[in-house]
Formats: structure tokens, sequence, C-alpha cells
């Protein structure tokens, strides 16, 4: 296997944060929900203001949107937490090295506990960039990250070009 791009870190280095954050407050469904929540509360000022009578279905429409974003908050922190909780009892306080490498036909996860992966590109269903990481999210809503700052071969643009080239989803 001739390895193009290779990043070496350790599971102490925590990246999770930023990769959910990103997941569930930036991604394209979140933004439109962003879009709606404006457009109504714009609305609903602009009428409050023009007429002196607030309109209650705009009311509702705003904490409805006050809801979902709460529920959308609080399942960002479930996901962490359960991350963070399975990292714990998969490998207790022990640092994991994880080498992330991709080939001209896969990509290939390797920690020193033993664990190995090896991810075909059909099966990456998107790739999308942090401030920090480039992660791959497979079909089975696996991740494989990344960091930026860890690459041992390659860099991070050429990367993201990389798999660009290779048809998956997500790339600039």
């Amino acid at each position: 296997m001739n390895i193009l791009f290779q990043a070496k870190y350790d599971n102490h280095t925590n990246y999770i944060n930023e990769i959910y954050k990103h997941m569930y407050f930036k991604s394209a469904s979140m933004t439109a929900v962003y879009v709606c929540f404006a457009i109504v509360v714009i609305t609903n000022l602009l009428n409050l203001v023009l007429t002196e009578n607030p309109d209650y279905v705009m009311l509702l429409g705003i904490l409805i949107f006050v809801y979902l974003f709460a529920v959308v908050f609080f399942r960002y922190r479930r996901s962490v937490k359960m991350y963070e909780s399975r990292q714990k009892e998969i490998n207790g306080d022990k640092a994991i090295e994880i080498t992330a490498a991709a080939a001209e036909e896969s990509v290939y996860i390797a920690e020193s506990g033993g664990r190995e992966v090896n991810v075909s590109y059909s099966d990456i269903k998107k790739a999308f960039e942090t401030k920090n990481t480039v992660v791959l999210h497979s079909k089975s809503n696996l991740l494989y990250i990344f960091p930026k700052d860890a690459f041992t071969v390659g860099n991070a643009s050429d990367f993201m070009k990389f798999l660009k080239s290779k048809g998956i989803k997500g790339v600039g």
C-alpha cells in the first residue's frame, strides 16, 4: 500500500467537540433552520412595529424554533458525552496512538491497541473540514479523523483535493 497522506495523533487530543459542533450546528440543514428562524423573527418584529398587533402564530413559530434548537443542542451534548464515555470504557486512561492513512484505493486506520480498519472510498458518505480536522464520514456513520496539524505525509489541503478527485461528497 502506497501511503499518500498520513496523520498520527493520540486519543487524548480531543477533536470531538469541534467535529460535533460542525455536524450539529454548521451543517446545511441547520443553516436552513437558522435562515427560516431569522425570517420568522424579522417578519414578526416588522408586524409588531408596523401594526402594533403581534401575530400569535408567528410567536408560536419562534417558540417552535427555540424548542428545535434546544433539542439539537441537547443531542449534541449527549453525543459528545457518549463518545467520551465509550472512549473511557474501551481505552481507560491509556493513551492510544492513532495512525490515519490514505492510499489510492482506501483509507486505513490503525490504533496502537491493535484495532485496524480499512475503508474503501466507496464506503465514505462525505467529508468535511473543521478548523483543526479533516473528517471522513462513512456510510455506517463512523467518523475517521485526520487532524490538520498531525499530517506526517502530505497536508490537509492536498488531502481535500485528493478526496474531491475521488468523488467524495462535501469536499469544497
